[in-house]
Formats: structure tokens, C-alpha cells, sequence
């Protein structure tokens, strides 16, 4: 049986240039056509050249989707499909019910899809897989863009609290913190692969997956709830001019500040 795999990309659309164009191009466009040579496309893209037997330009949303639909519904033995966003919407559903449809044909299906643009969506494509899987194919969805190592250790620092155990009287706060964390990630291993190797972790420390959550989310409400809850904050009490405010509190929240300071919400985004 001749395998039939499915990919789709995006598309770069390239423009024609304007004579006033300063950009850079303006001298390596076409004297003739005013377009972009082959050079300057190569020289530019975000990617590398795809090697193909054959091609042809779609130019419409709607015969782009339909083409995408009869792919899916002619494919006899695999689907490997990419996507960016994957809404709640018209058009994916009917993606669904097609890829759906392929897998209880027969067809191994695999969608690759974003991880943040799609967090919201997690439990559909969790039913989306369990509906893919009743047929005699498959289905199995994968997200790129999860949180890295770091993201995760920063999310556990941000929810974890200056107690005994995070600051020896010794040391400060946010050291005792860094120390605790790389002891507690220290021999996390995936299949048998250290996770420092492929900087990803599963581990779940405190409060860290819930502000993550909330950061993936974009509930800035779970996050703050996180953070507070975890280092054991009561923002009620130290308010200006709180009476209930120990010296304790205003400790607390002194060190608080401090290791948001050092190791704090602009990492989250790197990597």
C-alpha cells in the first residue's frame, strides 16, 4: 500500500516591492517583474528550502481548507499535521471530525500544536485522543513550546516560602532557595534521560504548576494567588496602616521582594 503522509505548513507570503523601497531589497528584485529574486528569498527565509516533486500555490482560505479536508480524507495510512492555533471555532471542529474519521479508518494520525496558544484547550485534546483511539487507528496530539527547565525551577522560587528549610539562619533567603531548588530537580530523569538534558521537567513543587497555570492561562489572579499562598503572604495584613501586621509579616514580605528581585518574572519567558 503506498503510504500517504500529510504535512501542512505555513506559508510565507512575499509582496512585490515599491521602486521607493529602502529596505534592502530594491537590489536584488526583478528589473521585469518588480519581485524578489531567488537569491534574496533564500537569503531571508525563516526556514530552509523544501524539497519537492511538485507544488501548487494556494491563494484562498477556502480552497486552502478544503484542500487541507480532502488530504485528510484521502489519506490511507498516516497524518502528520502541524498547527499553530487550534480554536474553539467552526473550522477546527470540522478539522476534528475529519481527522476523527481518519483514525477510526485506520489512519495513524499525529497533531503537533502550540502549547501556549492551545493551554486553555488541554482537555479537548485530551477527549480528542481518547475519540481517536476507538477506531483502528490512532490519534495523538503533542505541543511544542511547553515550559523549559528554567521556567519550571522559576515558577517553584516565585511560590516557594523563607522557612527553616529555604533559609538557614547562615544565609539569605533567596540563596537558600537556588540551593534547595537545584537539589530538589537534581535527579529528575524522563525515560531514563536526565531532564537537565533536555530541559524539560514533569516535577510539580508546591505552588509551581498552579502559577503556571495561571501564567499560561493569562489569569494573573491564580498567579498572584500562588505566589501569595505559597510564601504564606496575607496581603490583608500588610496593608499601610494594617494593625494586624506583625514584624514577622513585614519580614516576610521584605524577603519576599527580595527573591522576586533576583530570580523573578523576566525568566519566566526565556528559552
Amino acid at each position: 500500500m503506498t503510504r500517504i503522509s500529510l504535512r501542512l505548513f505555513l506559508v510565507l507570503a512575499v509582496g512585490v516591492l515599491t521602486a521607493c523601497s529602502s529596505d534592502g531589497y530594491k537590489s536584488t528584485t526583478s528589473s521585469v517583474t518588480g519581485q524578489l529574486s531567488d537569491e534574496t528569498l533564500l537569503r531571508h527565509a525563516s526556514g530552509g528550502a523544501l524539497k519537492f516533486s511538485s507544488a501548487r500555490m494556494i491563494t484562498g482560505n477556502d480552497a486552502a481548507f478544503r484542500s487541507k479536508l480532502a488530504l485528510i480524507n484521502d489519506a490511507k495510512t498516516s497524518i502528520d499535521a502541524m498547527y499553530y492555533i487550534y480554536s474553539d471555532d467552526y473550522s477546527s471542529s470540522v478539522l476534528s471530525e475529519a481527522l476523527l474519521a481518519a483514525a477510526q479508518r485506520g489512519v495513524k494520525v499525529r497533531l503537533l500544536i502550540d502549547y501556549h496558544t492551545n493551554y486553555k484547550n488541554l482537555d479537548f485534546f485530551t477527549m480528542l485522543e481518547k475519540k481517536g483511539s476507538l477506531g483502528r487507528g490512532s490519534l495523538q496530539v503533542r505541543f511544542y513550546n511547553r515550559p523549559t527547565l528554567e521556567i519550571v525551577k522559576d515558577a517553584v522560587y516565585l511560590t516557594m516560602g523563607c522557612g527553616k528549610e529555604a533559609a538557614p539562619s547562615n544565609t539569605g533567603c533567596g540563596a537558600a532557595k537556588i540551593a534547595e531548588i537545584e537539589r530538589l530537580f537534581a535527579g529528575e530523569t524522563l525515560d531514563g534521560t536526565p531532564a537537565a538534558a533536555l530541559n524539560i521537567s514533569n516535577l510539580n513543587i508546591g505552588n509551581s504548576g498552579l502559577f503556571l497555570s495561571g501564567l499560561y492561562a493569562k489569569n494573573a489572579a491564580l498567579m498572584a494567588h500562588a505566589v501569595q499562598s505559597g510564601q504564606g503572604i496575607d496581603p490583608n495584613s500588610l496593608m499601610k496602616g494594617g494593625a494586624s501586621a506583625t514584624p514577622d509579616d513585614t519580614e516576610n514580605l521584605k524577603k519576599s521582594r527580595g527573591s522576586i528581585g533576583h530570580r523573578g518574572p523576566a525568566a519566566l519567558f526565556r528559552g
